[in-house]
C-alpha cells in the first residue's frame, strides 16, 4: 500500500509541474498576441499613475494631520492623568492626617 500512495504521490507532482508549465506558456503566448501600446497608450498611463501617486500624498498629508491631533490629545491626556494623581495623592495625605489627629 505504501508504494502505491507514493507512486500516487510522485504522478501528481509531474501533473502539477506540466500544469504550471502550461500556464506560463499561455501566458507568454497572450503577451504576444496582445498589440504594442503606442505612446499615447502609455502617456495615459503615466498620467493615471501620477495621479493615483498625487492622491496618495495627499491622503498621507491628512493622516499626518490627524496624528499630530491624536498626539496632541494623548499629550493632553498624559498631563492631566499625571495632574489627578498628584491631586489625589495629596487629598490621601490630608485625609490620613485628619484620622490621625
Amino acid at each position: 500500500m505504501a508504494k502505491s500512495k507514493s507512486k500516487k504521490i510522485h504522478v501528481f507532482k509531474r501533473f502539477k509541474k506540466k500544469k504550471k508549465k502550461e500556464k506560463v506558456e499561455t501566458e507568454m503566448e497572450t503577451q504576444l498576441q496582445q498589440p504594442l501600446k503606442t505612446v499615447e497608450d502609455l502617456h495615459q498611463e503615466v498620467d493615471e499613475v501620477a495621479q493615483a501617486m498625487h492622491q496618495n500624498l495627499v491622503k498621507i498629508r491628512d493622516r499626518e494631520g490627524k496624528l499630530e491631533t491624536l498626539m496632541d490629545k494623548g499629550e493632553r491626556l498624559e498631563e492631566g492623568a499625571n495632574q489627578f494623581a498628584v491631586m489625589t495623592s495629596k487629598a490621601r495625605r490630608k485625609m490620613w492626617l485628619r484620622e490621625h489627629r
